[in-house]
Formats: C-alpha cells, sequence, structure tokens
C-alpha cells in the first residue's frame, strides 16, 4: 500500500490532501504543531489508515522520529513526502 506524509496537514491544503490520499486507499501520515487541531482530524477523518503526529518542524529530532514511526507502520516505506507547512513571521 503506498504512503503520504503531510507536514502542516491539520488545516487547509494539508487537509484536504490527506482526504483525497485516504480516498483513494492511501495510508496517511499528517503532522502538524497544534495538537487540538490533530485530534479534531482524528475525530472527523475516522480512518484506520490515519496517523497523526504533533509537534514543532523546527525540531529535527520530533521530525525525525514521527518519520521513522510512521514509516515502521508501512513496511519501512515512504512513496511521497508533501512538506506543506507554513511558517508565519
Amino acid at each position: 500500500m503506498k504512503s503520504i506524509f503531510i507536514t502542516g496537514g491539520a488545516r487547509g491544503i494539508g487537509l484536504e490532501t490527506a482526504r483525497l490520499f485516504l480516498s483513494k486507499g492511501w495510508n496517511v501520515g499528517i503532522f502538524d504543531l497544534d495538537q487540538q487541531a490533530i485530534t479534531e482530524v482524528k475525530q472527523l477523518l475516522d480512518n484506520k489508515r490515519l496517523n497523526t503526529y504533533s509537534g514543532d518542524i523546527l525540531n529535527p529530532e520530533v521530525v525525525n522520529k514521527a518519520l521513522n514511526d510512521f514509516c515502521s507502520e508501512n513496511e519501512n516505506c515512504l512513496h511521497v513526502l508533501y512538506n506543506n507547512v507554513g511558517i508565519l513571521e
């Protein structure tokens, strides 16, 4: 099964991308800073092929752990990394 990991995936374009790929049968990982938004997405999409991770994209250790965890759930394979996160200053 194919897999996609989406940063900034709890809202907007990232969330719609997750919906699209879930509808196509892909395993989807969403990474986002906003834990509340992640919780809402899990309830909204309620899909066994969805994995969610919360953390700061500026912390490489947190991102690496999330990616490693997602890949281990998907036969150590990642087909698409969609780096959708945006940082406003």
